[in-house]
């Protein structure tokens, strides 16, 4: 493999907009569709029976209908989903090092992401309105079915029918794991190649209102190496050295300490950390805020 072109990584970050944005306009139209049509029901005064049952059952075919548009409506949006996944995963997956797609993968996953906590509520009611709405006329047809004799539907093809799109409900669940299962198995493997697991940002959160600077504290004498201010702590969270970051310390070596300077932090900083370091092969730094 190689690394992605300046084009390349344009191209696919102009491809996931592209899908994300139809996602978008799609669920604001299909909202607007629910709330008209739940607004002609309410509106008509009739009881379910009657609007399904009447027009000689025809009706119920009309809301089986409605249901299968659910159906692959939600399926779309499965599928939408899962191309906006692959095409992110690609971009994280082959962006060069000094790639800011890989710093933003980053802050993404940290606990400083502002739409980290309310991500998968938001997706699962985007994506699960559908589903839900189909669910709720399926019930409402298998109710009218089997407690009035408005239809006499049983073994008939309308009874058929009616199995025939519960069947298909299957297919949105499936789509449904491949974004849950396969999916996140694979963003847990990209993430671990390309060195994006939040650790720094997880030890230095600004939600727990300790602000900066944050201590730099040597390990495990409890030495404090230094006072260091948002300039360096982004140096040090870089993804290029999340291979250095485990379980909340940073393991300070000759060569995480060229990989430091490679990113062109102060030399203040290098100063303390060669230091630190002296004639030792590696020490274990803290992150502790002050």
């Amino acid at each position: 493999m190689r690394w992605l072109t300046p084009d390349e990584e344009e191209a696919l970050r102009t491809d996931f907009r592209d899908n994300d944005r139809e996602v978008q306009r799609s669920s604001w139209i299909y909202g607007a569709g629910v709330i008209v049509i739940l607004g002609v029901i309410v509106g008509s005064g009739a009881s379910l029976p009657r609007m399904i049952g009447g027009n000689a059952g025809y009706n119920a075919f009309a809301f089986l209908a409605l249901a299968l548009f659910n159906v692959t409506f939600a399926c779309y949006l499965f599928y939408r989903s899962l191309q906006i996944h692959e095409t992110m995963q690609l971009l994280i997956l082959l962006s060069p090092p000094d790639s800011g797609m890989l710093n933003w993968e980053a802050w993404r996953r940290s606990n400083q992401s502002a739409t980290r906590p309310v991500r998968p509520f938001y997706f699962t009611v985007l994506l699960g309105l559908p589903l839900l709405v189909s669910i709720a006329i399926m019930f409402g047809i298998a109710r009218v079915m089997w407690a009035t004799d408005l239809l006499n539907a049983r073994w008939t093809p309308l009874w058929i029918a009616w199995w025939v799109v519960l069947a298909l409900h299957v297919l949105p669940f499936w789509f449904g794991y491949h974004n849950l299962g396969p999916t996140t198995a694979r963003w847990k493997v990209i993430a671990s190649l390309r060195g994006l697991e939040p650790s720094f940002f997880d030890v230095a959160d600004p939600a727990e209102d300790a602000g900066w600077p944050v201590d730099l504290v040597a390990q495990p004498d409890g030495t404090l190496l230094a006072h260091v201010g948002p300039e360096d702590l982004v140096v040090l969270s870089s993804p290029s050295l999340q291979r250095y970051h485990h379980s909340g310390f940073f393991t300070l070596t000759r060569e995480s300490l060229r990989a430091i300077g490679d990113l062109g932090a102060r030399r203040a900083l290098l100063d303390t950390l060669t230091a630190a370091l002296g004639d030792t092969e590696r020490v274990e730094i803290r992150f502790a805020h002050i």
